[in-house]
């Protein structure tokens, strides 16, 4: 096959649409959050291009609202990529653990809302794959008790 052009703009959007696809049918949880990863990162800098406020900042700024202060850019995309299970789903360094200790349904579900975040900045919330994931989350998730949790937050959070 030769080379083509591709913009990595469709490239996020399939490898989040994969990630999704994984993810509702039960396939693979671990690819469904290397996918959702490696979509968010390339989204994550499209909506910066944008001029628009990235998951991350606003992550950024939900923990100066509780906590009283704003953690550097690095290291809290670092914490949370560690936290959804990102990072050690792609790293395996010498002194690495061959074993992880992961809830793979849970890290999924979390790295696809990250890249999702990110991807409805830049193009909305209409189109299926993003419709399909929010419902199974609205009713996997107890969306009344998240709304009434987020609807309970101070203003500058929301």
């Amino acid at each position: 096959m030769a080379k083509q052009e591709y913009k990595k703009s469709d490239i996020a959007k399939q490898q989040l649409e994969t990630a999704i696809g994984l993810f509702l049918n039960e396939v693979d949880y671990a690819s469904a959050i290397t996918l959702a990863g490696a979509a968010d990162n390339i989204l994550h800098q499209l909506v910066l291009n944008e001029g628009k406020q990235p998951f991350l900042d606003y992550a950024r700024d939900i923990h100066n609202v509780l906590n009283g202060f704003t953690p550097k850019r690095g290291s809290y995309k670092h914490h949370i990529d560690k936290k959804m299970g990102i990072a050690n789903l792609k790293h395996m360094g010498p002194n690495c653990s061959a074993v992880i200790e992961i809830d793979l349904l849970q890290n999924a579900a979390n790295a696809i809302k990250k890249a999702i975040a990110n991807y409805t900045t830049l193009y909305g919330d209409k189109e299926p794959m993003v419709v399909g994931f929010l419902k199974w989350c609205w009713v996997n998730e107890d969306g009344e008790a998240i709304m009434k949790a987020y609807n309970s937050l101070p203003k500058g959070v929301k």
